[in-house]
């Protein structure tokens, strides 16, 4: 699969992930988060994007359903008997707030938060919402996360790496090993 990055670190790249990127990825979230097949996943990131691809992996894997929905879950439902989760970026998550209160996760079971970083005072508001919530790190070149923490119900201070995943910090820089971790960068973009 060919994913673009965000460019946030600068220019868009291409990177391309292999099965076994994606498959080591989505058993390492099943792991991290307890996904199982009774589970229902609202889906609410775009495809295009190593997030909205990565969900669709650990469906593949976990067998649980997907419910698919706009980035302001403008209507979801509970398919499975199972837990309700859904894979945001913070700026939705706070969008979602703001337009229709916090009471519209009523039904959620777990937010899973990735893409950008959050600050302490948006961590308190989230922890008001009274659902398990997850913060996610990673990058396209990781097929999605690649460690987390749980902001919600408890606030862990550090994140954890996945199962199969190593981290190391040198001067300032991340480093990770891991069988999610891409090994091909592709030049130029997408069309």
């Amino acid at each position: 699969t060919l994913v673009q990055t965000s460019g946030t670190s600068g220019k868009r790249k291409v990177v391309r992930l292999s099965v076994d990127n994606l498959l080591s990825s989505a058993d390492s979230w099943g792991s991290a988060i307890e996904l199982s097949a009774e589970d229902t996943y609202v889906h609410a990131l775009e495809l295009s994007t190593v997030g909205g691809v990565a969900i669709l992996w650990r469906s593949l894997l976990h067998g649980f359903a997907i419910y698919m929905t706009d980035s302001k879950l403008a209507d979801f439902k509970k398919i499975n008997s199972g837990n309700v989760i859904v894979s945001l970026v913070p700026t939705m998550l706070f969008d979602i707030i703001k337009d229709k209160g916090p009471g519209y996760f009523k039904g959620i079971d777990l937010i899973v938060l990735g893409g950008e970083p959050i600050g302490s005072r948006q961590v308190e508001l989230i922890s008001e919402l009274n659902i398990n919530i997850f913060m996610a790190y990673g990058m396209t070149e990781t097929s999605s996360g690649v460690m987390g923490r749980w902001i919600a119900p408890m606030s862990e201070d550090a994140y954890i790496p996945f199962r199969n995943v190593s981290a190391m910090v040198v001067s300032g820089r991340i480093y990770l090993h891991g069988p999610m971790v891409s090994n091909h960068l592709v030049s130029g973009s997408i069309s």
